[in-house]
């Protein structure tokens, strides 16, 4: 599964919505390295400090260890489901929510993005595991 509508991957736009439209949709195709490549700059900052080294190459690794990866991670099961997107200027927000195999309970993630040139410059994110339980609640996380 993989966003809602279909992404031509082929293109390189300058607005920054589309530029994450586009690296996401490679990224759910387990394409990170061709994703990466395109739309992330050389003097790219990770905030996420579980990237190591805080920049592109850590980034590309973090991937292949996440699983994202095809050619390191033939078997993925992975699946991206994003829920929304907005942006303002230079930034772009997405909330989505990801599921490692299909018993996942998955785990939501809101992204935050600065894109310039139609690069990415710089990243955020913060992530939760959907509960196993609710205390009554009965909206989802997404």
């Amino acid at each position: 599964m993989t966003s809602k509508k279909a992404v031509d991957t082929s293109r390189h736009p300058k607005d920054p919505l589309e530029v994450i439209e586009i690296l996401d949709e490679l990224i759910m195709q387990h394409r990170p390295k061709e994703a990466i490549d395109r739309f992330i700059s050389d003097d790219f900052i990770e905030h996420d400090p579980t990237v190591g080294g805080g920049g592109k190459q850590g980034l590309y690794e973090y991937m292949i260890n996440e699983g994202w990866d095809m050619d390191n991670n033939p078997n993925t099961q992975m699946v991206d489901i994003v829920d929304r997107r907005f942006a303002s200027g230079e930034y772009v927000v997405t909330m989505h929510h990801i599921f490692r195999t299909p018993e996942d309970r998955g785990t939501m993630f809101v992204d935050v993005f600065r894109v310039v040139d139609g690069m990415v410059v710089e990243h955020w994110d913060v992530f939760q595991a959907v509960p196993e339980t609710t205390n009554d609640n009965p909206h989802t996380m997404w």
